[in-house]
């Protein structure tokens, strides 16, 4: 099992993108004012695979150029890949 530490904020932000409760078979367990998320190394790169298609549909400009939202996704994609491959 693979763990990450992740503050409520972060977790608001996957869960805009992401289904988590329903779509992903991950343990949400409360530590102070962060959360901590466990799960197999396949259940983070399934979050990362997600968040790379919304990164693919609504992150880019028509120009290839990154928008905020794609900022937003970048930042949860190497959050969640830094936990995938620890």
């Amino acid at each position: 099992m693979r763990q990450i530490l992740i503050s409520k904020e972060d977790f608001k932000s996957l869960n805009r993108w992401i289904d988590l409760e329903n779509r992903v078979n991950l343990t949400v367990i409360p530590a102070g004012k962060q959360l901590l998320l466990e799960g197999t190394q396949n259940d983070f790169l399934n979050i990362v695979d997600m968040l790379t298609d919304e990164l693919m549909s609504r992150g880019i400009e028509n120009n290839s150029s990154i928008n905020q939202i794609g900022y937003e996704l970048e930042r949860l994609i190497d959050l969640i890949t830094d936990a995938a491959f620890e």
